[in-house]
């Protein structure tokens, strides 16, 4: 056993394999050598999204704080989400102010939006989130988001978002848009009684 764990950890070329062959050794009761096997995942091509998000917990259980955070940031940095956002967070401690901008700058740069706006909010900088937002015209689930999560912070903001998307969709003249137009009243009047 101890030979095979050697040759993989020498071979192994991507953080899928290495997350399959310690989800293996891990069932196959041998922890120790699946944990050594998912840490050297993590220093491997690929996506480290699903191997990081398997060895973080398992990491945290054993009190492997610095191993887990590791293994949350590599998920992060491939699929970043609020929850994991807030696992490392939890996790950083005092490390929290240096990691911060880093995750902040992955996350400016992944495909979709959302996961900044999220977070954006989660952190109360509503200003920022609003940014986003505006940058996301035909993103209406994340405009929606932000218009929900601002209501009370920006209201104006959320009067002048609603106001436009419900405009956009009455303009289409399609009673199956109706429904949407008016939920965009409905934020746009909750805004305005702010």
């Amino acid at each position: 056993r101890a030979e095979s764990v050697k040759h993989a950890l020498k071979h192994l070329a991507a953080a899928s394999e290495a997350l399959t062959l310690a989800k293996q050794l891990h069932e196959a009761g041998q922890a120790d050598e699946a944990l050594k096997i998912a840490e050297r995942g993590l220093k491997l091509d690929g996506s480290k999204a699903s191997l990081g998000a398997w060895l973080g917990p398992l990491e945290e259980a054993r009190g492997r704080t610095a191993q887990a955070l590791a293994a949350w940031q590599a998920a992060f940095h491939d699929a970043p989400e609020l929850e994991i956002w807030r696992t490392i967070k939890r996790l950083a401690g005092s490390r929290w102010k240096k990691l911060q901008p880093e995750l902040m700058e992955s996350l400016r740069k992944y495909y979709s939006q959302m996961p900044l706006a999220e977070i954006l909010i989660e952190e109360q900088d509503w200003d920022a989130a609003l940014k986003v937002a505006d940058k996301q015209t035909y993103d209406y689930h994340l405009i929606a988001k932000v218009a929900d999560a601002l209501i009370a912070h920006r209201p104006d903001w959320v009067i002048r978002a609603s106001v436009k998307q419900s405009d956009a969709l009455i303009a289409k003249t399609q009673s199956k848009y109706y429904s949407y137009a008016a939920t965009w009243l409905a934020r746009a009047k909750a805004a305005y009684a702010q």
